[in-house]
């Protein structure tokens, strides 16, 4: 009762590796993810694949299309502008409210967070970098104790890392890096919500430029070229070393 069945470690471990496939940042926008050619590059049913897809959409990762399926989301850069803008307003108010509430247990928590971007820089495991990078920020959010600023958050925050996986460099610059966000636990520390919330506002300008600047056609790789270097589904991921904290992937 209560453990998790191989079925579930299954089902995560696909929706985990379709998930580091968006945060590698190599696939198209508008780009089909199709079941079958999926299926085949990590060794499981469609129905796990298909299962792992709607749960993805749903949480804004890939957008369902009419008579194309699944799809890396194509966002225009106005609407992505905007997100960004709704995310400064958010993100600069949550880290002063953050501030004025000290959690002893919750900033060592973040801090442990922070060590593991740092890890994923050190490596130069990019999509680990990204992945974590949405994860803090998401972090922050459920500090805030407030249900429906995260579940508000959750639907923007989505499509802006997906973008900036596909359009930032492929050497990350400190916005996919941890030392913006080093830099803001440091002023939450010091109960400095003003610091903190500067600080914020600039980091999510830096990130909504490397859009604009870096955004141009980008060609599609094949889905077997997008999976190549995950591997299939093995035991090892049905132990649970493949999967992690929702959005923050296990590359090894």
């Amino acid at each position: 009762m209560g453990g998790r069945s191989k079925a579930d470690e299954s089902n995560e471990a696909v929706y985990n590796r379709i998930l580091s496939v968006v945060h590698s940042g190599q696939a198209a926008p508008g780009q089909r993810m199709p079941e079958p050619a999926i299926a085949r590059a990590l060794g499981v049913s469609r129905e796990r694949v298909r299962r792992a897809l709607h749960r993805l959409a749903h949480e804004g990762w890939l957008e369902l299309v009419p008579n194309k399926g699944a799809c890396i989301p194509d966002v225009s850069e106005y609407n992505l502008l905007q997100a960004f803008e709704a995310r400064r307003l958010l993100e600069s108010a949550i880290v002063k409210m953050i501030a004025e509430r000290p959690n002893t247990l919750a900033m060592e928590e973040i801090e442990e967070h922070l060590r593991e971007e740092h890890k994923a820089q050190e490596q130069g495991d990019r999509a680990r970098q990204i992945a974590l990078s949405g994860l803090f920020h998401e972090k922050l959010f459920d500090l805030a104790g407030n249900q429906w600023l995260s579940g508000f958050f959750r639907q923007i925050m989505a499509p802006t890392v997906s973008a900036y996986a596909i359009y930032a460099p492929r050497q990350l610059p400190n916005c996919g890096g941890p030392h913006e966000h080093q830099a803001i636990v440091e002023a939450l520390r010091r109960r400095d919500g003003e610091t903190a919330a500067s600080i914020m506002d600039a980091h999510l300008q830096e990130g909504a430029a490397y859009i604009s600047r870096f955004r141009a056609p980008k060609e599609e790789p094949s889905i077997e070229v997008l999976f190549s270097g995950l591997g299939p589904i093995d035991e090892q991921d049905l132990d649970g070393e493949g999967v992690s904290e929702r959005g923050a992937i296990d590359h090894g």
